[in-house]
């Protein structure tokens, strides 16, 4: 099912790129718009390394849902899912364990919509899958949500997803505190996963990329924070971090001379 399938007719075409799109392109999905692939050509030319990342990407969806069905877990709440065809959490975790449960939220609106027609149409609608619109930094909306409520279960332990979702929100923003409050509603044995961009180990040619990077990113309304192995391993707050800890994501075959980190990965555990 192509994008032009899954939105409605009203958004076949999106006239601005968005950071949604840009990031489903990156990992080989198909919603995403022409201004998209325009736009990620623009930032692939500011900063060549990118495409290190969106390799380093695709496969987080895949490592978070094994660590949690390996964890015997079986219900996923996924922050900032982005759009819903095959690259997303959801359809990953589904393959995988059919009967798995996942509640979807994205505060984009065009996400938003493409969900509604996926989630009605015959080929893809789910009754253990769900969406809502939401905003991750609005905790007390989210959890409170009816939809929220039928993967959210005080006896039983729930993944928690952050992939890719964090380095799009500035300092203004206090993460610690909100990633706190979705810790605190969950019970012992649920996981939290999260990965991010990083310019860990950048030159300084490298650092003027990513600051030009993140002006364009700017320019689309969306705002490019990279962080760095130790703020993003405080994001966890007390959880255990299950081994080999906070890691750095990148393809194997990335070449020599480019960024040391790339992106930040990590899956934390609540204690009992």
């Amino acid at each position: 099912m192509n994008p032009e399938q899954l939105a409605p007719q009203s958004l076949a075409y999106s006239p601005k790129a968005t950071a949604a799109g840009v990031a489903n392109l990156g990992k080989g999905g198909i919603c995403n718009y022409r201004a998209d692939r325009e736009w990620r050509q623009y930032r692939q030319a500011l900063w060549p390394e990118f495409g290190t990342y969106d390799l380093a990407a695709t496969h987080s969806s895949v490592e978070v849902v094994e660590a949690a069905l390996d964890a015997g877990i079986t219900r996923f709440l996924d922050l900032g899912a982005g759009f819903p065809d095959d690259t997303c959490l959801a359809k990953i975790a589904r393959r995988r364990f059919p009967a798995a449960r996942v509640t979807a939220v994205d505060n984009d609106v065009m996400i938003a919509r493409t969900w509604a027609t996926a989630l009605t149409s015959k080929h893809t609608s789910c009754d253990a899958t769900s969406f809502f619109h939401g905003d991750f930094a609005e905790p007390a909306a989210v959890l409170g949500h009816a939809r929220a409520h039928r993967t959210l279960d005080p006896h039983e332990p729930v993944c928690i997803v952050l992939t890719d979702v964090l380095h799009h929100l500035g300092d203004h923003l206090p993460l610690r505190q909100i990633i706190g409050t979705y810790q605190e509603a969950v019970p012992a044995g649920s996981l939290l996963a999260i990965s991010h961009l990083t310019t860990d180990g950048a030159s300084a040619r490298q650092l003027e990329q990513i600051d030009e990077l993140a002006a364009a990113y700017g320019d689309i309304g969306e705002p490019l924070r990279p962080r760095t192995r130790t703020e993003v391993t405080a994001l966890f707050g007390t959880w255990a971090l299950r081994d080999p800890g906070v890691v750095s994501q990148r393809p194997a075959d990335t070449p020599p001379g480019e960024l040391g980190a790339i992106r930040w990965a990590g899956v934390a555990v609540k204690p009992a």
